[in-house]
């Protein structure tokens, strides 16, 4: 769900021009950001509180990630209490700390001069570095 829909729509929504002529691109990307809305509401009715229940596992931190693509993350969470839980869990895990230590990302995380800096990470570094925790 999350590489065939919440990926997708990023990259549709991102690149839309690669789907569409450009007099439709927009719309490829307003199309793409609401099935990823779907996907999302899927998923938060799914945590319990993370991906495969009540236990952390290696497969949360790629839902993490992905959320931290979002461009307006504050909305994405509004009406998700799941997703809201999950994304302070992940963020307080020591592992994702030290991904966003090492980038100089943690303190901006919790800088408001810094949000439109961290809105527009891709985080693609993150789920590299977290998968060298684990390995």
């Amino acid at each position: 769900m999350i590489q065939t829909s919440v990926y997708a729509g990023y990259h549709r929504q991102f690149y839309s021009y690669r789907y569409a002529p450009k007099d439709g691109a927009k719309e490829v990307g307003i199309l793409a950001a609401q099935e990823r809305e779907v996907a999302y509401t899927y998923i938060n009715d799914n945590l319990k509180p993370y991906v495969l229940g009540k236990n952390k596992s290696a497969v949360d931190y790629y839902p993490y990630m992905v959320t931290r693509w979002d461009p307006n993350i504050d909305q994405l969470l509004s009406n998700k209490g799941n997703l809201e839980s999950f994304v302070a869990l992940m963020k307080e895990d020591e592992a994702v700390r030290k991904v966003l230590l090492s980038h100089n990302l943690w303190t901006k995380l919790n800088d408001k001069r810094h949000k439109n800096y961290i809105k527009s990470n891709k985080g693609g570094y993150l789920c590299l570095f977290l998968l060298r925790t684990f390995l």
